[in-house]
């Protein structure tokens, strides 16, 4: 097997787009309707599609499976929804969705008000006013800072399209890679921010495979690290990369070393021939076998090694609620790697192994990483036995994305494991 057709088959068989997903997608026509209902639009019936349309990777068609949210605009009316301040708007959007839909987790975002429709799926609603016909404005709430954003989705996906013609149409398939690297080793980078580095990069590259178009990435990638410099092709005042801080740029400069260093000897190893090492060296980028996916992530000095070896015979899921203060209790969903939760927010951690026979030993694992963490001297990494129920109560306190693993030891062999990650904001 070739490279090219071993990143072809990795990207049908686990990252493109198929027919349940488009099915799972659609959900957001009708959402679509239901707001029309409920607020007023710019616009009229006729140009419907002008003033509520998709945006994000979906129609850049650079989203992967399975598809985490799919995300619309809605313009609406400026002189009825025009004197309130961003806060104000999102406040609005999250009121009347939780009107319509009652049973869902809705909450909001920076720019937007999510819906969880499950643990793998949810919609993004982003509110806008139309500046011009080039332009729209978006509410920004960030730590309870307010501003207006200038952009215009419809300019991000030509920019693509050109981009990726320009390419031999390798473009989008790298980014779809790309997205899938970042999932499994760097999640604390955004995917806009990545597909827009791929496009600086490589457009204007005459890309003839995947393995080049990827290895010319690695390259050069960490030219552009050290600090903001990607603009926002429909604001030349906006840095898409301008949210990241100094560790995680270090710790991003560092992940690309040693990719690009894996990449170049893939590359020299495919023009000798060798393929079979070639294809050894793409997965170290890659792992292109879903079930090792789980714990390639960046070993950190302060995580403890579980001192067992592995035989993973079962699978088990962690899941966790989020404690609501007015009830007293915990009852909302939250899920892996999922929205940035606040400080000071409590979680419980349950693990179901019902279907795991006894006797056996279960370890909690909390690992924390970050700098605030590391400046207050409380990093954690160390194997917590379980106090009988498989349960885990922990709350949140630094900022960073936090990781919390579990292992089920038996007859001294780690029999199963899961891993489940909280961004804190």
């Amino acid at each position: 097997m070739s490279i090219q057709e071993q990143l072809k088959k990795y990207l049908s068989d686990f990252l493109n787009i198929n027919s349940d997903d488009i099915k799972k997608i659609q959900i957001h026509k009708d959402l679509r309707k239901l707001l029309k209902e409920k607020l007023e639009f710019k616009g009229n019936k006729e140009d419907e599609e002008t003033y509520s349309f998709l945006t994000g990777s979906y129609v850049r068609n650079t989203a992967i499976r399975p598809p985490k949210d799919v995300d619309f605009f809605i313009v609406l009316n400026e002189q009825k929804y025009g004197n309130l301040s961003p806060i104000q708007l999102l406040e609005l959007l999250e009121k009347t969705l939780k009107d319509i839909i009652p049973d869902k987790t809705i909450f909001q975002q920076s720019h937007s008000a999510t819906i969880e429709y499950d643990e793998e799926f949810g919609i993004d609603v982003i509110p806008a006013f139309e500046v011009n016909e080039k332009v729209y404005k978006i509410p920004e709430v960030v730590d309870s800072n307010e501003s207006w954003l200038k952009s215009n989705p419809k300019i991000h996906k030509e920019k693509l399209t050109e981009a990726n013609e320009s390419s031999n149409d390798n473009l989008v398939p790298i980014v779809k890679l790309l997205k899938a690297w970042k999932r499994d080793k760097c999640d604390f980078i955004k995917s806009f921010h990545l597909e827009l580095l791929a496009v600086e990069i490589l457009n204007n590259s005459k890309i003839e495979n995947y393995a080049s178009g990827l290895n010319v990435f690695f390259s050069n990638a960490k030219n552009y690290i050290d600090s903001p410099c990607l603009l926002d092709p429909a604001n030349n005042q906006n840095y898409v990369d301008s949210y990241l801080g100094n560790d995680e740029r270090k710790k991003f400069k560092n992940i690309i070393t040693k990719e690009k260093e894996t990449a170049q000897r893939a590359v020299e190893l495919e023009n000798n021939g060798n393929m079979d090492s070639a294809i050894a060296e793409w997965d170290k980028i890659f792992t292109f076998n879903p079930e090792k996916k789980k714990f390639i992530g960046e070993k950190y000095t302060h995580e403890k090694q579980l001192q067992y070896p592995e035989n993973l015979q079962y699978k088990i899921k962690i899941t966790a609620k989020l404690f609501n203060p007015t009830t007293q209790t915990y009852k909302e969903n939250y899920y892996s790697n999922s929205r940035k939760l606040p400080k000071g927010w409590k979680l419980k951690f349950h693990v179901d192994i019902t279907h795991v026979p006894s006797p056996l030993t279960v370890y909690w694992q909390v690992v924390n990483t970050g700098r605030e963490a590391e400046l207050a001297n409380d990093l954690r990494g160390n194997l917590l036995l379980d106090e009988g129920k498989n349960i885990r109560y922990e709350h949140t306190k630094y900022k960073g994305t936090h990781y919390m693993n579990c292992f089920i030891v038996k007859n001294n062999v780690c029999i199963a494991k899961d891993r489940f990650s909280v961004q804190i904001r």
